[in-house]
């Protein structure tokens, strides 16, 4: 097992544990590594895990969550309480006879979850069914299907959970007031050792298909939707960022300074960054559906001067020193925070350490105008209504 600690002297602690496994791993059983999720938390109580109980009365708090390449089961409480929870945490993700007897009970719960997956997020699934429609796993959310889940067994379940839920293949990450050299010596103790020797072999992400699509929705905000896949090399894909805060940035960014100073059409750019597993960067510009097609052509004309280094000094200068601020910022994480960004990173195999305050401060223009080509070839998505 890997341990991670943060010590950020907390006087709480959060545990988690994290297992490389999720929806992505499905395979013939659609929601099968939720179900699992939901199973093993659970135990045989449904309310609170009785692996927990003897914490409940210090204000124990605990989850579990399932996405496409990871499944995690979490506490959280007073840090003098560390040495509790993490053995709990442990027990409850390794076992050895999985407890199958809130199976049935739990179904309906599971079956609610994924209705109200379906309707609040309507856009997210259908950017799942066409985006990734060349990925089969990604045509549902995480949590499967209606009929997937009305089907689900036991002896899937079982199977399911002797294959990945492995110590040797999992991350234990801890941040608060704790100490490494405990974490390690409570992982031991309260984990058996395993002569399975799994391997899993890395991820590689799953960009979306490059293609045009249209969004209808009856209430929709009308939007043009870029995307752009993401490089994986950590200082390419850095430089591609430092790319699109030049045209974004909120007073002198290119493409801002174009569709709301001198135009008046724009109110905001929206950028999402979903590098892992997608692997794509997504910015969205709501406007009327008249000025579609002048938004597309101050997109690529904005990417263009960036590739030509034609922007002031004044910018660069602004969004170097905005990302070393939110780089400064992150190190100020909540426990919480830092069990999700390094469970992800080690997720993703992105552990290794990089001096980013010495890459902003230094990149050149022409490193920058280089990655930027990579955003001349971009995806788009209309969202009109109707």
């Amino acid at each position: 097992m890997t341990v991670i600690t943060a010590e950020t002297r907390s006087k709480l602690v959060r545990a988690e544990v994290v297992l490389p496994v999720g929806s992505l791993d499905d395979s013939e059983h659609p929601g099968i590594a939720h179900y699992l999720e939901h199973v093993v938390y659970e135990g045989p109580g449904r309310s609170l895990h009785p692996k927990l109980q003897h914490l409940y009365t210090r204000g124990i708090q605990g989850g579990a969550s399932t996405s496409s390449c990871a499944t995690a089961y979490w506490v959280v409480g007073l840090a003098r309480d560390a040495t509790e929870m993490v053995p709990a945490i442990l027990s409850i993700s390794f076992t050895d006879e999985l407890d199958c007897s809130s199976m049935d009970a739990e179904r309906g719960v599971i079956l609610q979850e994924q209705r109200e997956n379906a309707t609040q997020n309507l856009f997210g699934l259908w950017a799942r069914r066409n985006l990734f429609a060349h990925m089969p796993s990604f045509q549902h959310f995480p949590v499967g299907t209606p009929e997937s889940i009305r089907d689900m067994r036991a002896e899937e379940l079982h199977a399911f959970y002797q294959e990945w839920y492995e110590p040797g293949v999992a991350l234990l990450v801890v941040a608060g007031g704790v100490d490494h050299e405990k974490m390690v010596e409570l992982a031991l103790a309260h984990t058996k050792t395993s002569h399975r020797n799994k391997v899993v072999p890395p991820r590689t992400p799953f960009p979306p298909l490059i293609d045009k699509f249209t969004y209808r929705k009856e209430d929709a905000t009308p939007s043009v939707a870029f995307y752009s896949h993401l490089p994986t090399e950590w200082r390419i894909r850095r430089c591609v960022f430092l790319a699109n805060d030049l045209l974004i940035e909120s007073v002198y960014g290119l493409l801002r300074q174009d569709l709301r100073n001198e135009r008046g059409i724009a109110y905001a750019i929206r950028t999402a960054l979903d590098p892992w597993p997608y692997s794509f960067l997504n910015n969205a510009v709501p406007v009327a559906q008249e000025h579609f097609a002048y938004v597309e052509e101050a997109y690529r004309r904005a990417i263009s001067r960036v590739i030509a280094g034609d922007y002031p000094e004044k910018l660069l200068e602004r969004v170097r020193v905005t990302e070393i601020i939110d780089h400064n910022t992150d190190d100020e994480l909540s426990n919480n925070g830092w069990t999700n960004r390094l469970g992800n990173r080690w997720v993703a195999g992105q552990l290794d350490d990089h001096d980013v305050v010495n890459f902003y401060e230094s990149v050149a223009r022409d490193e920058i105008a280089a990655a930027a080509t990579s955003l001349l070839d971009y995806g788009r998505v209309h969202i009109v209504t109707g």
